[in-house]
């Protein structure tokens, strides 16, 4: 009998020392400090989306899920210059002018061939609110600043070194602190809060005005921001902005501070971009026919049942027409016109709707040069910055997929999880995984322990 006791409390000690070790996660802020972060970028760091700037959308901004994580690290208050105006406010430019707009909800709305879910401003009415969203967009928060997100939508590299740029954006007036001696540019604002930490990601807006309106369709007002001093408006190009924003933050001389930098990604993978595939125009064989007699003298255009290329304006042509080709682009503002006025078929896309080869090659170059011009200014200060390569995740996003707490993000729309209804900017759980990446960084680079995001807890695209 005592030998079966001695051989019970065995197979016990045997079982207790099969059990894995379980390793406590102890927060830890390794070598960076958190306790004053402050986040400097365009419309993605300000929490815009679903076409508008608005609360809810602001408190999901990938810095403020950031901030909380910093919390049992050492993280202090981050404070937001948060939009109070009921369905948020964006700015949307057409052929008849620059309106305000309410951000967006799916909603099944009527369209020529019945009804579908699409992306519709929240309060039809907005075009009659012109005012009232103006004078909210522009009622000054400054007196509950400083801020520590200083995200401006709109911005672009060069912004940030403008001497009175508050007068020139909106969205930035309404939190500005105004000058500090000697500086009267965006950058004062960092000075306020005297940043032990940072975030900074600048460079989609410096191309996106010109892909917004055609590429070179677009003129002088819309062009992509030089890489070295523009020679024609003068300003300083993205190289010497980013080398600005940068040493302000991170140089041991000024302000020492640590922080993660996010490169530029390739804005054209976004569903903006692809929501109207090249050869999306769907044809019976009787409808080939018919549009075959329409362009019977038109060389080159033969439509045949099934998938078929849509016609666009093209100059560089003899006709002034042709088949768009894959690898370029339609934009998503023409859909309705596409589906329901004959646009791509019965007459070809306008070019300022378009993205041609030429102008995706340039496009695509820049962001290259943007990228390799960031890689350089961040050897400056290896231990002061980490480096967040969005542009790697978003093609993988884009080709395969990303899985993140078992959710699959990819670049479609409405779908994909990544993106708002706009298409161009991250929904909840788009910005979820920004955070989870950077703090895998800053884990990585200033041997920390930040906390991990959890992204099943935000929200996707909220369906009706």
């Amino acid at each position: 009998m005592k030998y079966k006791y001695l051989s019970y409390i065995f197979i016990l000690a045997l079982i207790s020392a099969c059990q894995p070790e379980i390793d406590e996660f102890t927060p830890d802020q390794g070598t960076a400090d958190f306790s004053r972060f402050i986040a400097v970028g365009n419309s993605l760091t300000a929490g815009y989306t679903d076409g508008a700037l608005y609360e809810q959308g602001q408190k999901y901004s990938f810095p403020n899920l950031m901030a909380t994580q910093f919390g049992p690290v050492g993280g202090g208050e981050f404070k937001q210059p948060l939009l109070s105006y009921p369905d948020g406010i964006g700015l949307q430019t057409t052929p008849m002018g620059t309106f305000y707009i309410p951000r967006l909800t799916l909603q099944k709305i009527p369209t020529c061939t019945g009804e579908a879910y699409r992306p519709a401003p929240t309060d039809p009415s907005y075009i009659n609110k012109q005012q009232e969203m103006a004078a909210a967009l522009m009622t000054p928060v400054s007196s509950q600043g400083p801020f520590n997100n200083i995200g401006v939508p709109g911005l672009k590299s060069f912004h940030m070194l403008i001497p009175g740029y508050d007068t020139l954006n909106p969205y930035y007036f309404r939190f500005a602190s105004g000058p500090v001696p000697g500086d009267d540019t965006l950058i004062a604002e960092i000075r306020r809060i005297d940043p032990t930490f940072f975030s900074v990601w600048i460079g989609n807006n410096d191309l996106l005005d010109y892909a917004l309106a055609g590429g070179e369709e677009g003129g002088p007002a819309h062009k992509i921001t030089t890489v070295g001093p523009d020679p024609v408006f003068g300003h300083p190009g993205y190289a010497e902005s980013m080398n600005t924003v940068l040493t302000s933050l991170a140089d041991p001389l000024a302000h020492n501070a640590k922080g993660i930098l996010i490169n530029v990604p390739d804005i054209l993978m976004s569903p903006y971009f692809n929501t109207i595939p090249y050869n999306g125009l769907i044809l019976r064989r009787g409808q080939a026919d018919t549009l075959n007699m329409a362009y019977a003298q038109v060389p080159n255009i033969n439509f045949d049942a099934g998938p078929n290329p849509f016609v666009i304006e093209d100059p560089g042509v003899q006709t002034g027409m042709r088949f768009i080709e894959e690898g370029e682009h339609i934009l998503a503002i023409v859909l309705d016109s596409v589906e329901c006025k004959g646009y791509g078929s019965a007459k070809p896309i306008p070019g300022k709707y378009v993205l041609t080869h030429q102008e995706v090659s340039n496009i695509h170059g820049t962001i290259n040069e943007y990228n390799s011009e960031l890689q350089d200014i961040i050897t400056k200060f290896p231990a002061n910055v980490a480096y967040l390569d969005f542009h790697a995740l978003l093609k993988q996003a884009h080709e395969t997929g990303i899985y993140a707490d078992g959710i699959e993000f990819t670049t479609e729309g409405i779908t994909g999880n990544l993106f708002g209804l706009d298409g161009l900017h991250l929904s909840p759980q788009g910005n979820a995984l920004v955070a989870y990446y950077c703090i895998e960084a800053i884990n990585a680079n200033f041997d920390a322990q930040v906390p991990q995001v959890t992204i099943t807890s935000f929200p996707s695209i909220v369906y009706p």
